[in-house]
C-alpha cells in the first residue's frame, strides 16, 4: 500500500503502482490540509475577490465571472474544451503514473480542491481504470491535453467539480513526470544488466582487468580539475606530477602485457608455420639463424601469410 502525503513519492512508489497495480490510499494529513485549504478558496470565493481560475474563466475567458451556481457546468465545458489530444494512446502505465503523480501533488494542500478531487485519482488507480490518453498534444502548454483527458475520464466516473477544480485537474506536467519515472526506473535495471553482462563478458574473454583498476578514473578526474585550475590559479604541478607518474605505470604495466602478448603471438604463428613442413626458400632465414632486428618486420609478415594460407587449406 502506498500512502500519499504530498511529499516523499519515489521512483519506485511510481512503478510499484503504474506497473506492479500496488493499492494506494490518502493519507488522513493529507485530507486534513487539503480541507483547510478548500476553506480559504470558498472564502475568497464568497468574498467577490476576482481570482484567476476561481472565480473567473481561463485564457481568453479570463474577464468572464464564473459563478459558483455554474461551477460544475462550466468545469465540464472548461475540460472538454481542453481535451485536443490525437494520434496514439499512451500505455495504460504511463496513465496510471500520472495519475498517482497529480493525486500526491494535490494532496499537498495548494491546489485548494477537495479531497474528493484526490480520491477520484486513488480510486481509479485501485479499481484499474485507465482513461483513454493520446501521445501528441499542443505545444507549450504542459501536458493540458492528457490531463484533460484524465480529467475527462473521471467526470465520466461520477466526479463532479467545484469551482476551481478544473484548474486544478488541468494545469500539470503529470503525464511527462509519470513517464520519465518510469524511464529513469527501466534504466536503473538496464544499467544493472549492463554490468553483469560486462562482468561476464570479462571472465569469458580472460580480458585484462587492471582497466578497471579505481586509479585510472581518479586520474583522469584529477588531471581535469588540474588543467580547470590553470586558468584560475595556475600550473598545479604537484597534481600533474602526480598524474604524470600514474600514466607512466600504468603504460609500463600496458607495454609489458602487450610484448608478452606479442612474444607469444609470434611463438604460436612460427609453430602453426613448421606444421606444413614447408623449407625455406633461398635468401631466406632457417631457425636459429640472426638477423638484423630490421627483418623482423619482414618475418612477421611472412609467418602472418603462412598462417592464412594454413587456415584457408584447413577450411
Amino acid at each position: 500500500m502506498i500512502t500519499l502525503t504530498g511529499d516523499g513519492l519515489t521512483i519506485d512508489d511510481v512503478e510499484s503502482v503504474a506497473r506492479g497495480r500496488l493499492p494506494v490510499e490518502l493519507s488522513g494529513e493529507a485530507r486534513e490540509r487539503m480541507a483547510v485549504a478548500r476553506a480559504v478558496a470558498e472564502r475568497v470565493a464568497g468574498g467577490g475577490e476576482r481570482v484567476y481560475g476561481l472565480t473567473t474563466g481561463l485564457g481568453a475567458l479570463r474577464e468572464i465571472d464564473q459563478r459558483a451556481a455554474d461551477a460544475e457546468r462550466y468545469s465540464a465545458v472548461t475540460i472538454q474544451a481542453h481535451t485536443t489530444g490525437h494520434g496514439p494512446l499512451v500505455a495504460g502505465e504511463i496513465v496510471r503514473a500520472a495519475m498517482l503523480h497529480r493525486a500526491n501533488a494535490l494532496a499537498r494542500g495548494r491546489s485548494m480542491v477537495r479531497p474528493e478531487v484526490a480520491d477520484a485519482y486513488v480510486k481509479a488507480l485501485n479499481d484499474g481504470f485507465e482513461p483513454p490518453v493520446h501521445a501528441v498534444g499542443s505545444v507549450g502548454q504542459s501536458d493540458l491535453p492528457a490531463m484533460a483527458e484524465i480529467a475527462r475520464g473521471l467526470l465520466e466516473q461520477g466526479l463532479r467539480l467545484e469551482q476551481g477544480e478544473a484548474l486544478a485537474m488541468l494545469n500539470a506536467n503529470s503525464l511527462s513526470v509519470g513517464q520519465a519515472a518510469l524511464a529513469i526506473a527501466g534504466l536503473r535495471r538496464l544499467l544493472s544488466a549492463y554490468d553483469a553482462v560486462a562482468a561476464l563478458s570479462l571472465e569469458g574473454f580472460a580480458a585484462n582487468l587492471s582497466m578497471l583498476h579505481p586509479e585510472i578514473p581518479d586520474a583522469h578526474a584529477e588531471g581535469e580539475a588540474a588543467l580547470h585550475r590553470q586558468d584560475e590559479i595556475g600550473p598545479d604541478v604537484a597534481a600533474l606530477g602526480e598524474l604524470d607518474r600514474r600514466r607512466r605505470i600504468h603504460a609500463a604495466a600496458a607495454a609489458e602485457r602487450v610484448g608478452g602478448l606479442r612474444g607469444r603471438g609470434r611463438a604460436r604463428r612460427a609453430d602453426g608455420a613448421g606444421l606444413v613442413g614447408r623449407r625455406p626458400r633461398a635468401g631466406q632465414r632457417r631457425d636459429g639463424d640472426r638477423g638484423d632486428d630490421a627483418d623482423d618486420g619482414d618475418d612477421d609478415q611472412q609467418l602472418d601469410q603462412r598462417e592464412s594460407g594454413l587456415s584457408r587449406s584447413w577450411g
